[in-house]
């Protein structure tokens, strides 16, 4: 990484520009597995259309690998937010395109991991967190969810999806899954809702943005993903994909963050207001995902 810039850090990794097109990942934990396989993933989904960079080699950084990519540059959906408040309307009609058309790809079984899979464990994980009843009304819930060959991304969020020229790229394809369109959604109520609990104030560190404005990125998003459906319907929607999204919290809050016990106990509030609302996980779509 000699003479290299650091051009981004996220949870788990750092990116640094080597070249004038090149960039590499550098993950912050051992687990060169990890890295060939979202090498592995990101070259199955280029040559499957998923609009991605084009992914080289696993490298070794300092006892750290490191994923090699093309760069596509510092433009991104939240620069390009930032920059051009006005165009808010047209990048979210844009994002909400790019992500159906993420999601119109099938992917066969055995292919990628099952998301659905992963939430039963995720339940599991989390048992001595909630009582008996809620546990076996969630178990009920999660065998509701329609089994799909979707390809989900499940995080899409605006730092993660680039801008070149007129055209949208996705980057980050280590969480890629097959499944319904429920887990790409409820990846992004927590990015855009639930994880700003973690922010003091009013403004969210991760994103740079003001938590209202978070808030307005998915609301919109939603609607725009689900446009077509009646208000109705697109808020019943909105419940389910937000009870799944608590789950995720409490298993995510107990798995990397035990210390903070206020974000244990906010997302169970959460999760034991949502459960009694809700009596199904499968959500109502228009069009080829019907």
């Amino acid at each position: 990484l000699d003479n290299a810039k650091l051009i981004g850090s996220g949870y788990f990794s750092e990116v640094y520009q080597i070249s004038e097109d090149t960039v590499v990942k550098v993950l912050k934990s051992t687990d060169t597995a990890e890295a060939e396989r979202e090498i592995r993933l990101a070259k199955w989904a280029f040559g499957h259309g998923m609009p991605t960079p084009i992914s080289f080699d696993v490298v070794d950084v300092n006892g750290r690998p490191g994923l090699v990519y093309e760069s596509l540059g510092r433009g991104n959906l939240k620069k390009w937010l930032l920059e051009k408040p006005e165009d808010f309307d047209e990048i979210l009609r844009r994002y909400a395109e790019l992500l159906r058309s993420i999601n119109a790809i099938e992917v066969e079984p055995g292919r990628l991991p099952e998301a659905k899979d992963e939430y039963f464990e995720k339940l599991s994980f989390v048992r001595d967190m909630i009582t008996p009843e809620q546990y076996e009304k969630t178990f009920a819930l999660l065998k509701t969810i329609p089994e799909r060959g979707t390809l989900l991304h499940r995080d899409c969020q605006i730092k993660n999806v680039r801008v070149v020229k007129d055209e949208l790229y996705i980057i980050d394809l280590d969480t890629l899954s097959r499944g319904d369109p429920i887990f790409e959604l409820m990846a992004l109520c927590c990015c855009y809702d639930l994880f700003s609990c973690l922010s003091e104030g009013d403004f969210d560190s991760f994103f740079g943005l003001p938590k209202a404005t978070q808030l307005r990125i998915y609301d919109t998003l939603l609607k725009l993903y689900f446009k077509g459906l009646p208000e109705t319907v697109i808020e019943e929607n909105g419940r389910r994909i937000r009870l799944l999204s608590y789950l995720h919290m409490l298993w995510f809050a107990k798995k990397n963050m035990p210390e903070k016990l206020f974000l244990r106990e906010l997302m169970y509030k959460g999760f034991s207001e949502y459960l009694p609302l809700v009596d199904s996980l499968r959500l109502e779509y228009v069009s080829v995902q019907n």
